[in-house]
């Protein structure tokens, strides 16, 4: 299977959004959003192919349960994780990714 790498600034995208998640009243929110992550990632690691190309290069894997994109290139090495998106954000927040 491919290996998974990701942007600093993709990583900081997860942290943040399973944090918030997690101060919610719900318990375990932050802990299902992150299984829903290993899932999109194991999507794009799988089947790359399958998922569309968004922007240049990047591919979109779209979460179901979280309002959230997971964006993705194809590399030599494995898969490189670019950004991690809120679907109500700016998209040109994650220019030049």
């Amino acid at each position: 299977m491919r290996a998974v790498e990701f942007y600093r600034e993709a990583r900081l995208e997860i942290e943040e959004a399973v944090a918030w998640y997690d101060a919610q009243e719900v318990s375990g929110l932050g802990d299902r959003l992150l299984g829903e992550i290993e899932t999109a990632l194991h999507k794009a690691r799988t089947l790359p192919e399958a998922f569309p190309v968004v922007d240049g290069r990047n591919r979109r894997v779209i979460l179901k349960r979280f309002p959230y994109g997971l964006f993705f290139r194809e590399e030599e090495h494995g898969i490189l994780v670019v950004a991690f998106f809120h679907s109500r954000r700016d998209p040109s927040r994650r220019s030049g990714r």
